[in-house]
């Protein structure tokens, strides 16, 4: 994202974090970390019917889902200031189960699809959540 040091900051001094999480948390479903359709919160795309699937509960858990991935430092501020303590384990298995591991893959393929990057290789592990890069040092 191209602007993303400007929005941050428009967000950070209007608030709107707050607004935004408070009213999707209201809505969204981030208690279920171990149902197998957990996917579901990273697309709109409904693949029953080859089109858009316009449920509230999808759209806030994706709206939770982006916010984290997108704004990670203002999300736990949020986390730490001012998340209600009812659910602040429901929020941070949801990041742990849900957006950090889907973030780690995607990384990671864009990494192994980057180019330029010389005689370095980066390999990583979404289960032991590990990135490991090696590079050639000339002396």
């Amino acid at each position: 994202m191209r602007n993303r040091g400007s929005i941050s900051s428009y967000i950070e001094r209007t608030g709107a974090l707050q607004k935004i999480l408070s009213l999707a948390l209201r809505y969204a479903v981030i208690n279920n970390h171990k149902d197998e359709n957990w996917k579901s919160c990273t697309s709109m795309c409904n693949d029953d019917n080859d089109g858009y699937d316009f449920k509230v509960p999808k759209i806030a858990t994706l709206v939770v889902f982006r916010t984290v991935e997108v704004l990670p430092t203002l999300v736990k501020k949020w986390w730490s200031d001012d998340c209600p303590r009812s659910l602040q384990s429901q929020v941070s298995e949801f990041v742990q189960y849900r957006v950090a591991p889907d973030t780690l893959k995607r990384e990671l393929a864009r990494i192994n699809s980057a180019s330029g990057i010389g005689d370095m290789e980066v390999s990583g592990s979404c289960v032991s959540r590990e990135v490991t890069a090696t590079y050639v040092q000339d002396e």
